[in-house]
């Protein structure tokens, strides 16, 4: 009798050992709503609109210092319109997202916020000022969505999949492709009349490419780490 009962007891303190290491993975890994504010937040922050020829430099090998300077300005001004902003500003806002160690050369922009065509940098007073002028119609953007998202220890990890779609404004023809480089042809649309931005992607998106972001942990808030295309 005494040995079923120290065998009894021994099951028992290897499946209490063995249900809190399984709780414990189960708080290191934790899935994560895309729907959720805390998610959409640090993925917008990111990936701020659907302008190709702004974000097809953040699925480059290394982010240019046009990127940085792009989502550290609208990070900082939001929708409104602050006029003159000094680099410092802007070199934190870009830590803010980037992390404490990012870096970056301050040069003119040219992209589209709140109404502006871009910011000049002006290099003796240290500060940037937005100019108007731009123009024409958008022939390039890439559709995107959310696959999935999870809490890793001090990471969070986000995927997406994406194509790029664009349109040869002369001859009317709209190309799809599975990822921001164009490595592969999915299909071709003939003669389409609307504007590339509303084009659907929806009967598509299942042969984009899939990246994964990866946000650290650092101080009180989770910054961008790296970018990867997985699939």
């Amino acid at each position: 009798m005494k040995k079923y009962k120290w065998v009894i007891i021994g099951f028992l303190g290897l499946s209490l050992v063995g249900g809190l290491v399984f709780v414990g993975f189960q708080n290191k890994n934790q899935s994560l709503d895309i729907n959720s504010s805390f998610v959409q937040d640090l993925y917008q922050k990111i990936v701020p609109n659907k302008q190709a020829f702004i974000l097809k430099q953040l699925y480059d090998n290394e982010l240019s210092d046009d990127y940085k300077i792009y989502i550290g300005i609208l990070s900082l001004v939001g929708e409104e319109d602050p006029g003159t902003i000094s680099a410092l500003e802007v070199e934190q806002s870009i830590k803010e997202l980037l992390g404490d160690d990012a870096t970056v050369e301050h040069k003119t922009i040219q992209f589209f916020i709140n109404g502006h065509c871009g910011y000049t940098y002006d290099e003796e007073n240290k500060e940037y000022i937005p100019f108007d002028g731009c123009g024409g119609i958008p022939n390039e953007y890439l559709y995107q969505k959310l696959l999935n998202a999870q809490k890793k220890d001090d990471k969070v990890i986000i995927q997406e999949q994406i194509l790029d779609i664009f349109k040869d404004l002369n001859t009317k023809e709209v190309y799809i492709y599975n990822d921001a480089d164009r490595e592969k042809l999915i299909d071709t649309i003939q003669e389409y009349d609307g504007v590339v931005t509303d084009v659907d992607g929806t009967k598509y998106i299942d042969e984009g490419s899939i990246y994964e972001y990866t946000f650290r942990k650092e101080k009180d808030r989770y910054v961008l780490e790296s970018i990867k295309k997985v699939g």
